[in-house]
């Protein structure tokens, strides 16, 4: 899965990064196409059990992709962060919400970076330890 995250960084921090791009490089589109707003697509890496390739809306490139880990395949902050970096803590949307942590990862491309999302389980215990249920790769501009 770790992979598979940082390809997708590198794929929507390089210019041109169309939704029908993105999807054909992470495995078989199964619903959508290009043009579509969404599309769906069968990984081609078993760790990965779906993802999804979401456009901007007022553009033709990708806006972000959702990852989630395939059902047995345990994908931990700790390891985030071993291959991301450091992790920041997002703000909590609701009371109930799941904890969400973001990275920023050391990768650039002419126009964009990427930034990536993780909703961490409740499960009790050291952040670090507890599981990643989904990943999200936005694809964000570089502000000069």
């Amino acid at each position: 899965m770790i992979d598979t995250i940082q390809r997708v960084c590198r794929l929507l921090s390089a210019t041109g990064a169309t939704p029908i791009e993105v999807a054909r490089q992470l495995g078989q589109v199964v619903e959508g196409g290009a043009g579509d707003h969404e599309i769906v697509v069968r990984p081609t890496n078993s760790a990965v059990g779906s993802a999804t390739v979401v456009a901007r809306i007022d553009a033709p490139e990708t806006d972000f992709v959702a990852l989630e880990p395939a059902p047995g395949a345990r994908l931990t902050v700790s390891q985030l962060t071993a291959a991301l970096g450091p992790y920041r803590e997002g703000p909590r949307t609701r009371p109930l919400a799941p904890r969400r942590i973001v990275f920023r990862p050391e990768v650039r491309g002419p126009t964009h970076t990427c930034a990536v999302t993780a909703d961490v389980s409740p499960e009790p215990g050291a952040v670090d330890d507890r599981t990643v249920d989904l990943v999200i790769v936005r694809r964000d501009p570089i502000v000069r």
